[in-house]
C-alpha cells in the first residue's frame, strides 16, 4: 500500500528514507506452475528492492486522500510488477492498492476458498476502501491482471477508467468504464494472434488509437484522449526492438528475474517455455525505457477524466 503524507502530517512524520522491499521468488513454485515439477519448498530467494522515492513506513494516512488505484499483478508475478506505477500515482494524491494473488511468485498465498478467486479479493479490496469513504478512480492491471482489471469488478464504476496492459482479454471489454488497453506486437504472447487483436482494439479504441514509434509521445501530449483508447506498439521499421512481455513490468522486479531465470534459459529453450521475454531483457534491459514511454501516457489519460 502505497499514498503520500500530506499538509501538516509531512512536517510530523518521519524521517523519510529510501526504504528496500523484499522481493520473494519461489523457484519450487514457478516449476511446479509451469512444468508440474515438485521441487523442494527452500529453492527460493529474496531480493530487495530499493524505493526510488522516500518512504515513511506506516505513516498514517491524511483524510484528505481519498482516490483509490487497484493493481492487479499476472500470473506468478508480485505486487512489485508495478512499482513502478505506483511510485507514480502516489505523489499525484492516490492512494495505490497492490494485493497479492495466490499465482504470486513468492509461493506464499496458499490459495483457498474466496482468497483463492481473483475476483473475490478485488471486491473485498474494493469493500474495504469504500467503507472507509474512498473512491475507486484507477483499475490497472499487467498480463493475467489486464485481465483482472477488465472481467472483474464490472459492477464498480472507476472514474478515472480501467487501464489493461499485455492482456488480449481488453478486445472483450464489456464494462461501462473507460479503458485504455496498452500491448506491444513484440509480446510473444501475442505471436499467433496480434493482427486480429489489433483490429479489434482499432475498432473498439475508435478515434482513441495511439499506435508506431510515436504513439506513447501523442497520448502523453494530448490534452483530451477518448475514454475508449489504446496505445499500441508496433513495428515502425524492423531494426527497432519493440517491447517485450517484461518490457511493462517494473525494471528492479524485471533484474531479479533475469538472476534467477538466466541459468534456466537454455533447459526453457528445449523444453518449448516461453519465458515472456526475459532472456531479451537480459541483454536489452528495457524497462526504464519503457516505463518513461508509458507512465506519462496512462497518467494523461486518467487525469483527463478528472
Amino acid at each position: 500500500l502505497w499514498y503520500p503524507v500530506v499538509g501538516e502530517q509531512a512536517a510530523a512524520v518521519g524521517p523519510f528514507t529510501a526504504h528496500t522491499y523484499a522481493y520473494r521468488v519461489s523457484i519450487a513454485h514457478i516449476f511446479r506452475e509451469m512444468l508440474g515439477w515438485r521441487l523442494p519448498a527452500c529453492c527460493r530467494r529474496t531480493f530487495d528492492l530499493s524505493s526510488r522515492l522516500p518512504v515513511a513506513v506506516n505513516a498514517p494516512m491524511s483524510k484528505e486522500i481519498t482516490r483509490l488505484v487497484l493493481l492487479a499483478h499476472g500470473h506468478l508475478g508480485s505486487p512489485f510488477d508495478l512499482l513502478h506505477v505506483a511510485e507514480t500515482f502516489a505523489p499525484l494524491g492516490f492512494v495505490v492498492a497492490a494485493p497479492e494473488f495466490a499465482d504470486s511468485v513468492s509461493g506464499g498465498v496458499t490459495p483457498s476458498g474466496a482468497a483463492a478467486d481473483r475476483g473475490a479479493v478485488v471486491d473485498a479490496v474494493i469493500q474495504r476502501f469504500q467503507a472507509d469513504g474512498f473512491e475507486t478512480s484507477l483499475f490497472l492491471g499487467h498480463s493475467k491482471g489486464g485481465g483482472t482489471a477488465v472481467r472483474t469488478a464490472l459492477q464498480s464504476r472507476w472514474r478515472l477508467g480501467r487501464v489493461c496492459i499485455c492482456a488480449d482479454d481488453a478486445a472483450d471489454y464489456r464494462g461501462q468504464d473507460p479503458l485504455l488497453t496498452i500491448a506491444s506486437q513484440g509480446d510473444t504472447t501475442f505471436t499467433s494472434d496480434w493482427a486480429a487483436f489489433f483490429q479489434s482494439i482499432k475498432r473498439q479504441a475508435a478515434g482513441g488509437l495511439y499506435a508506431g514509434a510515436g504513439g506513447a509521445a501523442e497520448l502523453a501530449a494530448d490534452l483530451n484522449p477518448p475514454r475508449m483508447s489504446a496505445l499500441l506498439f508496433t513495428p515502425p521499421d524492423p531494426d527497432v526492438p519493440l517491447p517485450s512481455h517484461v518490457s511493462f513490468i517494473d525494471s528492479r522486479v524485471s533484474a531479479a528475474l533475469v538472476r534467477v531465470g538466466r541459468p534456466l534459459f537454455p533447459l526453457a529453450r528445449c523444453l518449448g517455455v516461453d519465458v515472456l521475454g526475459l532472456d531479451t531483457f537480459a541483454n536489452r534491459p528495457d524497462g526504464d525505457a519503457c516505463s518513461a514511454m508509458v507512465l506519462p501516457a496512462i497518467v494523461r489519460w486518467a487525469e483527463s477524466r478528472k
